[in-house]
């Protein structure tokens, strides 16, 4: 009963009307560093400490999961409709991968998104990015594909990387069949999603495969081994926090070597002849300088970049856009992106 209770106003206290979020937040927004935080999302952030709601990393796995996957229900917007949403199953190095194919329309030869969720490689699914997907598939108007790639601490690494690396070739040797092309494909993710977007355009260069059409990276981790200063201002009760960052890596990179490129995309030693690149940004969080230094080292590389910062967003706005205006606004953003490459 409490939690059928919890669902029903949850959403409502995270949508209050406009004025009323104005007279409690709009006037002394939090300021760091310069910036002011949205206040659309200073007020779900006031929402959820009021709601002292325990943090992912204070239980076990299985709880974590069931709890980010709420974030669906409460943050996103309703789902939208499409002509056809099919699971897919995809060989992989280890065994099938369940996925997902977001269909814009009927038509045949469309160019291909290859999608890749966040949850820091060890929570998220295809369910938790469902809106998404959904809203990138009917934006963008391309063949989303959601890839439910092996998660730790289940899966040692580097099964998530090894996971993209087949989903990528697959689907590029089966785009006909699936009703797409193979010489237009995106790569995609945000967070760890975006990680292995980054990855996986190394990958595909040291083996030899061609490069994606582009590849979009949505606030990216991209350096394990340097402490930053955004990970230092932005570290503390915006989402995303030190604490539940060193939970993952312990559940996740325990015993791996932090300077792996698989790991750490920025200490590779060439990162030269990648797919043209998009790096999300926002600008209240941890991992603000990852994404800004790896767009920096793409372009001194002659890779092809286009770079954006929404800086009163917080990590994780992807999954905020029915409770965040200015989310639903970068969401529209980067489906126009992913229709003109860099």
């Amino acid at each position: 009963m409490l939690r059928r209770a919890e669902i029903a106003l949850g959403p409502r206290l995270l949508r209050p009307p406009e004025p009323l979020v104005q007279r409690l937040v709009a006037r002394r927004p939090l300021r760091i560093d310069g910036r002011a935080l949205d206040h659309q999302t200073q007020w779900v952030l006031l929402v959820t400490r009021f709601a002292s709601r325990v943090p992912l990393e204070s239980g076990s796995v299985e709880r974590a999961r069931r709890e980010y996957g709420r974030m669906q229900v409460f943050m996103g917007e309703p789902l939208l409709p499409l002509p056809a949403i099919e699971p897919l199953v995809i060989p992989g190095p280890a065994g099938p991968l369940a996925a997902r194919i977001y269909r814009p329309s009927a038509a045949r030869e469309l160019p291909i998104l290859l999608y890749f969720h966040g949850g820091g490689g060890v929570i998220g699914d295809l369910e938790t990015h469902d809106g998404t997907c959904r809203t990138l598939a009917r934006e963008s108007g391309q063949l989303v594909i959601s890839v439910d790639y092996r998660l730790a601490p289940e899966n040692t690494f580097p099964a998530a990387p090894d996971d993209a690396f087949a989903s990528f070739v697959w689907v590029r040797d089966n785009a006909a069949k699936l009703g797409g092309t193979p010489d237009a494909i995106t790569v995609a993710g945000d967070s760890y999603g975006g990680t292995l977007s980054a990855v996986l355009c190394l990958m595909l260069r040291a083996e030899g495969e061609s490069q994606p059409t582009q590849q979009v990276l949505i606030y990216p981790a991209t350096d394990r081994t340097t402490p930053t200063r955004s990970r230092s201002l932005f570290g503390r009760g915006l989402f995303l926090t030190e604490e539940l960052m060193q939970w993952f890596e312990g559940h996740g990179l325990t015993g791996v070597d932090p300077q792996d490129p698989r790991v750490s995309p920025l200490r590779a030693e060439d990162v030269s002849g990648l797919a043209p690149a998009t790096v999300i940004t926002a600008g209240f969080d941890p991992l603000l300088d990852e994404g800004v230094a790896y767009a920096a080292r793409l372009r001194e590389a002659g890779v092809p970049v286009r770079e954006r910062c929404y800086d009163g967003l917080v990590h994780g706005f992807v999954q905020m856009t029915g409770v965040v205006s200015a989310a639903r606004r970068a969401m529209l953003d980067i489906a126009a992106d992913v229709r003109l490459p860099p």
